[in-house]
């Protein structure tokens, strides 16, 4: 039940009372004292009425800012929180093996030419590992931008001119795991 609608029906019996007493003195059924000490009670459960409808009410109030308080530091906290990583596995592809610091320039490149200084730095893409042997690699980057970095590997074979491809083999969450999967996977 509302508490607007239950302090309404409770103020509405109180004036009935009130309206009763008065009428009963009007009519000669209770003497003064009585009616006055009837009347004042009356205004008292009024005023008793009012006050606790206004302490509810702020009650409520406060219940709702303190909530609404809540849902803001849970989404301050989500903000501030240190972003989750995600490892890319991928081998690289090309006529010639590449360097370490070549498939990181490539990268690197790819990355700062598709989403521009602001988003690689968004990004925060790092290659991990790369082995020159496999040509595979771990590249970590923030979990969000996951699908912005595959996008920007996927470029690799445009800005070549198909003279190196970056292909992405798995995706996880761990680097123990990315190590895992460069000793398992190759692509056929």
């Amino acid at each position: 039940m509302n508490v607007l609608s239950l302090f309404i029906a409770l103020l509405i019996v109180e004036l009935t009372f009130i309206m009763a007493t008065t009428s009963l003195f009007i009519f000669n059924a209770i003497e003064l004292p009585v009616f006055a000490t009837l009347t004042i009670l009356g205004l008292i459960v009024v005023i008793l009425t009012f006050t606790l409808f206004k302490l509810f009410k702020m009650i409520i109030l406060t219940n709702k800012i303190l909530l609404r308080v809540k849902g803001e530091k849970v989404k301050l906290k989500e903000a501030l929180r240190k972003p989750r990583k995600r490892y890319i596995v991928f081998q690289v592809v090309s006529e010639k093996p590449l360097s370490r610091d070549e498939v990181k320039s490539i990268i690197d490149e790819l990355i700062k030419e598709t989403f521009g200084l602001i988003g690689s730095g968004n990004i925060n893409a790092k290659l991990i590992s790369y082995d020159e042997n496999n040509m595979k690699g771990i590249l970590r980057c923030v979990h969000s931008y996951r699908d912005a970095v595959l996008f920007a590997l996927a470029m690799a074979s445009v800005k070549t001119k198909d003279k190196v491809n970056i292909i992405p083999l798995k995706t996880t969450g761990t680097l123990r795991k990315a190590r895992e999967i460069v000793k398992t996977l190759s692509i056929d």
